[in-house]
């Protein structure tokens, strides 16, 4: 949808194919780069005109703290 309110705007597109790769590449670099920092915040921004939800905090690569009761299907992953 944000992407459809900036075109409406004046704004550019973005062809599906490319939301959906951009998708997955940020998926596969989170997974990458999670166990190589210190602390990580999981943000939900998926729904819109809502503040993001913060999901959990991750501590050294692992779960620290679950911050929601519900965690998103994208997120399921960046946690095993």
């Amino acid at each position: 949808m944000r992407i459809t309110n900036r075109v409406i705007n004046g704004g550019h597109e973005v062809p599906i194919s490319k939301i959906i790769s951009r998708y997955y590449k940020s998926k596969t670099n989170a997974t990458l780069i999670l166990p190589l920092v210190d602390r990580a915040y999981l943000y939900d921004n998926s729904i819109e005109n809502e503040t993001p939800r913060l999901i959990c905090r991750m501590v050294d690569g692992t779960l620290f703290k679950q911050y929601s009761d519900t965690i998103p299907e994208w997120a399921k992953d960046l946690l095993k």
